[in-house]
């Protein structure tokens, strides 16, 4: 299921996102986790992962089998979106905590995984609905997926040639 809306009228929707309350609580619910997670101690990677496997689990309680519906228009599906999220979640454990700029990346992604599990129990999980209210988040949403997949890409190529050349001299 998706929407196909051009990038300028994808902005106009995320605008009016802002004027959402809940939108703006789970900014701000964000920045103040952010915060705490920005003091990296043990306990708190315990509550990130945590948080992680909750979304994890209620991602599949709500879209469990058509998250297998994946295969068209990928930035502006749901299921594309939400399958997306729950990769990005189990990946995020391990990086999250090497690179503050990834902490930034992940609390916007939080922000729209929340607004995006929000909007699914405010609306009774009709997904017709639920996608033209978060049609913002899952292409924004999919694009920084795409940029922290491909952070990993050139972290996992780095590493490569280091070894390559520390193994060569």
């Amino acid at each position: 299921m998706y929407l196909n809306y051009s990038i300028f009228k994808t902005f106009n929707l995320f605008l009016e996102c802002l004027n959402n309350s809940m939108f703006i609580i789970l900014i701000i619910c964000s920045i103040i986790f952010g915060f705490i997670i920005f003091n990296k101690g043990k306990l708190i990677k315990y509550l990130v992962t945590f948080i992680n496997i909750i979304f994890i689990l209620l991602i599949i309680y709500f879209y469990n089998t058509n998250l297998i519906n994946i295969f068209s228009h990928f930035n502006h599906n749901i299921y594309f979106y939400f399958f997306n999220s729950i990769i990005y979640l189990i990946l995020i454990n391990k990086y999250l905590y090497k690179n503050n700029l990834l902490l930034i990346h992940y609390l916007i992604c939080l922000i729209f995984i929340s607004y995006s599990i929000f909007m699914t129990i405010y609306l009774n999980n009709m997904h017709l609905v639920i996608i033209g209210n978060i049609y913002p988040c899952i292409v924004y949403g999919n694009y920084l997926y795409f940029m922290f997949y491909i952070y990993l890409i050139f972290k996992i190529i780095k590493k490569i040639i280091k070894n390559i050349l520390t193994n060569h001299q």
